[in-house]
């Protein structure tokens, strides 16, 4: 898709930007064919990743977990694909306390798995 290529080339703003248009045009059309899904949710998680921005990264796991739990998920799934890109982007990222934002993330993780929420 050209949001893994907007994160091969370490273009997140545009993996974005095209992200936002794409809820965007679901929200104005109606046509929830447009809304993004679990595939763009985790090219955009890596995209950040690609950069090194681990709070963005994380900022739209969140998001993808929250439009889940707020039954708004179309295709939306849990993954791991999406939590290891988010502990990418913090190993990643030069803060100092990234080992401990990985482990959090691994905790929550362990948790999602024990009640079989994972894809």
């Amino acid at each position: 898709s050209i949001l893994i290529a907007y994160g091969r080339a370490k273009r997140s703003k545009e993996a974005e930007a095209l992200f936002d248009r794409m809820e965007q045009l679901a929200e104005e059309s109606g046509d929830d064919s447009f809304r993004p899904g679990t595939i763009c949710y985790n090219d955009l998680i890596w995209a950040y990743a690609a950069v090194g921005n681990a709070q963005q990264a994380e900022t739209t796991l969140l998001r993808m977990l929250a439009t889940i739990e707020e039954g708004h998920q179309g295709d939306l799934a849990f993954t791991v694909r999406a939590w290891s890109g988010v502990m990418a982007a913090w190993a990643s990222s030069g803060d100092v306390d990234s080992v401990r934002h990985v482990e959090r993330l691994m905790g929550q993780l362990k948790e999602m798995e024990k009640s079989d929420a994972l894809e």
